[in-house]
C-alpha cells in the first residue's frame, strides 16, 4: 500500500490524521512549509501555533490558513497544496 503522493486530489478530499499539506506564504512574509496532521488533527505553524485542519476540505484549506495567519501578519499570498495523502489500510478476506 503506500501514500498516493503526486496524486491529483479533489477539493472535497477531507482533510485527516496522516495527511500533509505544503503551505506556501509570499508577500510581506515568506515562508514554505510541508505540515502533517498529526493525531489530534493539528498541525503546527512556526510563529502562528497550532491549528486544526482535521474535517476541513482540502479546497476550504486555504481559507482556514490565511485566517489563522492574518491574525499575525499582513499582506500575504497563500497557496495550499496536498503533499502525501494518507494512506488506507484495506483488508480483502474471502475466497
Amino acid at each position: 500500500m503506500g501514500s498516493s503522493q503526486g496524486a491529483a486530489v479533489p477539493a472535497s478530499y477531507v482533510l485527516g490524521p496522516g495527511d500533509e499539506v505544503v503551505v506556501q506564504v509570499y508577500g510581506a512574509v515568506a515562508i514554505t512549509e510541508r505540515l502533517t496532521i498529526d493525531r489530534e488533527g493539528r498541525v503546527l505553524i512556526p510563529q502562528a501555533g497550532p491549528l486544526t485542519l482535521s474535517g476541513v476540505r482540502l479546497g476550504d484549506a486555504e481559507k482556514v490558513l490565511s485566517a489563522h495567519l492574518r491574525r499575525i501578519y499582513r499582506n500575504f499570498n497563500l497557496v495550499v497544496t496536498m503533499g502525501r495523502v494518507r494512506s488506507a489500510e484495506v483488508f480483502v478476506v474471502g475466497q
